[in-house]
């Protein structure tokens, strides 16, 4: 038995078991949302920056010319999958920041050109990524930097 000024403070079995569940959860909750909140907003914030195009030139240049047009604008070229130097073959989905992911559909507001990247290949960086449309996905290709055109896109 139990006195009735003990009553309210009283939980037996199931009760308790709900109770401290309940409250474990919360603490859990309470401790984690700062950290899903805050990886949330992260990735908005990443997308809002990385989604952003600075400028496009209305003709191809070189790729020295490229990089010099892009800082002259404030931005710089996109990188694929956010490597600077790489010869690998990148698959589908990987990101091109700026414009989307290669397979994802080009972007509405670039013409159907290739674009000079800042993502290189080849020990002396004689090749460089392009982006290109590829009947209205993003592909990606490596030409060699000698003598070869491209449209610019700069992002930031």
């Amino acid at each position: 038995m139990h006195s009735s000024a003990l009553t309210p403070f009283y939980l037996r079995g199931r009760r308790l078991k709900c109770l401290v569940r309940l409250l474990v959860f919360t603490i859990i909750f309470a401790l984690a949302l700062p950290a899903v909140a805050d990886a949330f907003l992260d990735t908005i914030k990443d997308a809002l920056k990385i989604t952003r195009i600075i400028a496009v030139s209305e003709s191809g240049m070189t790729w020295d010319e490229a990089i010099s047009f892009c800082q002259q604008k404030g931005g710089r070229l996109p990188l694929v999958g956010g490597e600077n130097h790489t010869c690998k073959h990148f698959p589908s989905g990987t990101a091109i920041d700026g414009l989307g992911t290669i397979g994802g559909r080009w972007p509405a507001n670039l013409p159907s050109d290739p674009y000079w990247t800042a993502t290189h290949c080849g020990g002396n960086k004689e090749y460089s990524w392009f982006i290109t449309d590829n009947g209205g996905n993003i592909a990606a290709n490596y030409y060699t930097k000698n003598g070869s055109y491209g449209r610019v896109v700069c992002v930031p």
